[in-house]
């Protein structure tokens, strides 16, 4: 790996973790509705929970893909099938 790619990496460490940290579901803080979300959130695929923690936090597809040393297109078509996972397990859980 080369040393680019090692700092891009620890570069996203802080990001990932506060990312990771602000979507742990917290009965004791969140509203009803953010706790589900979280709590869908935080039983994605490991892969597919990192993906849409780097976007929410980045909101930009060209960094996202600079990230992860992938095509911007690609990222989008990730982002946006995690979307639509997400918003199918909220539908299907919505009492």
């Amino acid at each position: 790996m080369g040393r680019k790619k090692v700092r891009q990496i620890d570069n996203i460490k802080p990001l990932l973790k506060r990312a990771l940290d602000e979507y742990k579901p917290n009965l004791l803080e969140d509203d009803e509705e953010m706790y589900r979300i979280k709590q869908v959130v935080d039983n994605l695929q490991e892969v597919d929970r990192i993906i849409f923690l780097l976007y929410t936090e980045l909101r930009s597809f060209t960094s996202l893909s600079a990230i992860l040393g992938i095509s911007r297109s690609s990222c989008y078509w990730a982002v946006k099938r995690i979307r639509e996972e997400i918003k199918e397990k909220l539908q299907r859980s919505n009492p």
